[in-house]
């Protein structure tokens, strides 16, 4: 049956089950972050969070959609599948946000695994090979580690341009035009 268990592996010769998970279809990536909550991905596209300091408790949700592997830094999922990485903020583990794709080398490099190696993403490729990726703060368009009132001035400056350089244009979702998308992005992560 498709799903997932949860062990104690503190005496590796003595495992012991905290929870087992039914999901319906099978788990694609499984990626812990606080050391108490669970993240996965159904190869159907739905993502899920789980306590597993409280395995009673209902998982909640997010889309996920052509994704396979994931890698948590920080408050950051970053999603391998079709295209570029997706992007996720789960510094409010109940609400999993949608940030937009992580541009890689190559358009349509089809990343299929990812995994967080110190402070890089590793993103494998069967196109491109292993790619490192220091992900930069969606939002942050000027690069200078704060969301504010320059980067909202760089994305108005483009508003309505195509974009060529995804994030340093200000397309934070990028769909290759800095549009209205992105400035809600922008004001959602404003201040961080």
């Amino acid at each position: 049956l498709p799903g997932f268990s949860v062990y104690d592996m503190v005496d590796p010769a003595d495992p012991i089950l905290i929870f087992d998970r039914y999901t319906g279809v099978p788990i694609a990536g499984v990626s812990m972050a606080d050391g108490a909550r669970l993240f996965t991905i159904t190869t159907g596209g739905s993502g899920a969070v789980y306590d597993i300091n409280d395995p009673s408790q209902a998982p909640d949700s997010f889309n996920a959609p052509e994704r396979q592997r994931i890698a948590i830094r920080g408050d950051r999922i970053y999603a391998s599948g079709w295209r570029n990485p997706l992007v996720f903020d789960i510094s409010d583990p109940h609400r999993v946000v949608e940030i937009g794709e992580l541009p890689v080398a190559g358009s349509g490099t089809y990343p299929n695994y990812a995994t967080q190696a110190g402070e890089f993403i590793v993103v494998g490729s069967a196109l491109e090979g292993l790619i490192l990726i220091q992900p930069g703060r969606p939002g942050d368009v000027d690069g200078d580690g704060v969301i504010g009132i320059t980067d909202l001035a760089l994305l108005l400056s483009r508003f309505g341009d195509s974009a060529e350089h995804g994030l340093a244009d200000g397309d934070l979702n990028c769909d290759d035009r800095v549009d209205i998308e992105d400035l809600a992005i922008l004001l959602q992560l404003w201040g961080t």
